[in-house]
């Protein structure tokens, strides 16, 4: 688990509690093997950059981001 990528997604969150909506979020260079579970709790995102996470095998959680229309994710090694 990638405690920098964990950090980043609670601090969203936390903005999003405070009124913000924080649509654009970016997880670059975390070196994540598998995106965090709280990632699923940030319906709001739309736009999310996650390169240059070269063991990132697990995206399932973008399932859950329902409003995500744009996904940069260059130089990332990804399973689906």
């Amino acid at each position: 688990m990638s405690e920098k990528a964990l950090r980043h997604i609670r601090e969203n969150i936390e903005k999003h509690k405070r009124g913000k909506m924080p649509g654009k979020f970016n997880l670059t260079n975390c070196e994540m093997t598998q995106l965090p579970d709280e990632i699923r709790q940030c319906v709001w995102v739309v736009e999310l950059t996650i390169n240059n996470n070269k063991n990132l095998k697990d995206m399932v959680g973008l399932a859950d981001l329902k409003n995500l229309q744009l996904l940069a994710c260059v130089n990332t090694k990804s399973v689906i």
